[in-house]
């Protein structure tokens, strides 16, 4: 089975109408919290969705935790 990665910024979040679509293609949903959860091998999951929040990447000095997601993505994509 497929895994799908989803970055959550806020605890509310969830892939709403696009969980049912990625279940029926056959992935395994695997929420992870920003800031909270440590963040697996970031070529593991075979799809990352990151949703959006209130905090930016412009945001990193008031927190750290987006240095280490924005360098974990830069790893994913290269």
């Amino acid at each position: 089975m497929k895994s799908a990665l989803i970055l959550r910024h806020l605890a509310f979040e969830d892939l709403g109408s696009f969980a049912p679509v990625l279940r029926d293609a056959g992935y395994q949903l695997q929420d992870i919290e920003a800031a909270v959860d440590p963040l697996p091998d970031p070529l593991e999951p075979d799809l990352v969705v990151v949703l959006g929040g209130p905090i930016g990447v412009n945001d990193s000095a008031a927190f750290p935790c987006m240095t280490e997601e924005r360098d974990w993505l830069a790893m994913r994509l290269a």
